[in-house]
């Protein structure tokens, strides 16, 4: 049983910490065998949503991997999307359910769906946000440096130092309101980003730099835009 053995020494973690570990027989995980006792310094519960389409199913089988695992840490929930905004109805749901950090596992649109679904709860009840980055771009998770090996990302998440990140409220003349943490495109970005959601998907970046491409060479329509800020 893993909570009846006894720690038989210390070790430093990727962040700095210190921490208990075990002594496992062979064939043990070595992410248990390095994070198992780390669970009583995490908030407790924490749910993981998984977006499994995410790098063509890759997320689906590193997710699969990571939860057989972690099996034994009592604080993890994980749970799949099944359609467009799933993510963010379970975020918005993960306070009332008892959960203190959600961490989103997949692309910077499944980050982008958490992120909206956290932010429509209250500030004094709103979960922590963590991520493991497991879609083509995560450019907003390598902004932050956090690491692109799913098992390293996710000890990241489950016991890094927490930091303030800036959210913004974008509002359209229909009055549908989004937030956005990473950019937010117009013209020639967005396009791009439409263009390689409805492509066929190819690894990694390719995807975008082909979307890229073909925007830049046959989706260019220039327009005017008047921007309105505060002040001007």
């Amino acid at each position: 049983d893993l909570y009846k053995r006894q720690p038989i020494g210390f070790q430093e973690t990727p962040e700095g910490a210190i921490v208990p570990y075990l002594n496992f027989d062979t064939g043990h995980s070595p992410f248990l065998s390095m994070y198992n006792l780390s669970w009583k310094n995490m908030p407790d519960p924490i749910l993981i949503i998984c977006n499994p389409l995410a790098n063509q199913g890759g997320a689906r089988k590193a997710a699969a991997a990571l939860q057989s695992a972690s099996a034994n840490l009592p604080v993890l929930t994980w749970v799949e999307t099944c359609y467009h905004r799933h993510a963010a109805e379970l975020a918005r749901q993960s306070a009332a359910q008892g959960y203190r950090r959600v961490i989103a596992f997949g692309g910077d649109g499944t980050v982008h769906e958490v992120i909206n679904g956290l932010l429509q709860i209250p500030a004094g009840q709103r979960p922590e946000l963590g991520i493991v980055p497991a879609g083509y771009g995560n450019d907003f998770a390598s902004s932050l440096a956090i690491p692109r090996d799913p098992q390293t990302a996710l000890q990241t998440a489950l016991t890094g130092e927490r930091r303030w990140i800036d959210a913004a409220q974008m509002t359209d003349d229909a009055g549908r309101r989004e937030y956005f943490i990473n950019t937010l495109g117009i013209g020639f970005d967005a396009q791009t980003n439409l263009l390689a959601h409805r492509a066929q998907p190819m690894p990694g970046f390719n995807t975008y730099l082909a979307a890229a491409l073909r925007t830049f060479f046959y989706e260019t329509n220039p327009i005017r835009i008047r921007a309105v800020t505060d002040n001007h």
